[in-house]
């Protein structure tokens, strides 16, 4: 009994120091399609501006075709709203936390790797502008310089391109899915906000994998 539990742990530890980790940084653009939001009065446009992009992940390979990482991503771009020929920015950020599962088209070691993302984590978006005491459009909703944290979902996918035995060139496309931030883009009277942002995120990246 001694002897089998002994093996199953060496076993598991020695599978643990097989795994390959893997650290970097990207960088990369944001654009978001604009949100519907309608009243009585009409229509208008809203939602995040496009902007740069900046991040950093720790990843693990965890099996042959299957890894996991934790990723920090910042998110520039202000608020618009617009209609009419009419157009409002304001400034604001969102920062982007989640944990992603890779999926791998190559085992490790492959020249190039196809992966597919699938993740979940946090958004939180900030206003960062400054407060007026009249901004256009404001029978539509309010730009506001609050912050929000809510649920996102990230769905891509990508290419590892193997530089050297450390190296590792990333390129991958990601959608962010969240709700619409209605605290901070603030909908007023019968105003209704339709859809989820959705943020495209295309990014590239240098990592560098150790054991």
């Amino acid at each position: 009994m001694r002897l089998t539990i002994f093996i199953a742990l060496y076993t598991a530890a020695a599978a643990c120091l097989a795994q390959t980790w893997e650290a970097g940084g990207a960088a990369g653009a944001g654009f978001a399609p604009g949100l519907a939001a309608s009243n009585a009065a009409g229509h208008a446009t809203t939602g995040l501006a496009n902007g740069p992009a900046f991040g950093a992940y720790v990843g693990q390979n965890m099996y042959k075709r299957l890894g996991g990482e934790i990723r920090y991503t910042f998110r520039s771009g202000g608020l618009h709203l617009s209609a009419g020929g009419t157009k409002v920015a304001f400034g604001g950020q969102s920062h982007l936390i989640e944990y992603d599962v890779l999926f791998y088209g190559a085992p490790p070691g492959s020249e190039r790797r196809p992966f597919l993302v699938v993740g979940a984590g946090a958004r939180i978006t900030r206003g960062t502008g400054p407060e007026v005491l009249y901004q256009p459009l404001w029978e539509y909703a309010l730009l506001t310089k609050t912050r929000q944290a809510q649920p996102v979902v990230c769905l891509g996918g990508g290419f590892k391109w193997k530089l050297s035995e450390r190296l590792l060139l990333r390129a991958e496309v990601r959608d962010y899915l969240s709700p619409s931030p209605r605290q901070v883009i603030e909908p007023v009277g019968e105003t209704r906000i339709r859809g989820w942002l959705n943020d495209i995120v295309p990014l590239a990246g240098i990592s560098y994998a150790f054991r």
